[in-house]
């Protein structure tokens, strides 16, 4: 469905997590289009670290204090995970580079990404001007 929604529009880029599920969807959205769907690294979901598959209520009955600790500190990484600040760097870099993509085109054109929910909410907080508290507000 959204890659027939997709269709019509003037797509002239796909970039998307290198995930298996993240590239299936990418290339039925890029078939329509010509074009070939771009692995990005830095669409990948946020590392987690040792809370890697855990829901946040999950995290927190676990590692009591931990995330908590994550949403206040911005280097924090006792989790063996990304820190906030790292996850925030890598959508700014990847947002600079869809800009590139905008700049080139001669009319608005999209560029799509194919992600995760915690990387949409890490781009979105970036976009928006969220502090690290204010970051799940997006979701």
């Amino acid at each position: 469905v959204l890659a027939e929604w997709l269709a019509s529009e003037p797509v002239v880029a796909v970039l998307c997590s290198p995930l298996l599920r993240s590239t299936v969807t990418a290339e039925l959205i890029a078939r329509p289009h010509g074009l070939v769907p771009q692995i990005d690294t830095d669409l990948s979901d946020i590392d987690r670290g040792d809370w890697s598959g855990l829901t946040i209520h999950e995290t927190r009955a676990h590692f009591p204090g931990q995330f908590e600790s994550w949403c206040t500190d911005l280097e924090y990484t006792d989790h063996g995970g990304e820190s906030f600040e790292q996850a925030r760097y890598r959508a700014q870099m990847l947002l600079q580079r869809v800009q590139k993509y905008a700049a080139t085109a001669e009319h608005d054109v999209a560029v799509v990404l194919v992600t995760h929910l915690t990387r949409i909410a890490c781009i979105l907080s970036h976009v928006m001007d969220k502090d690290q508290a204010g970051w799940m507000e997006v979701v």
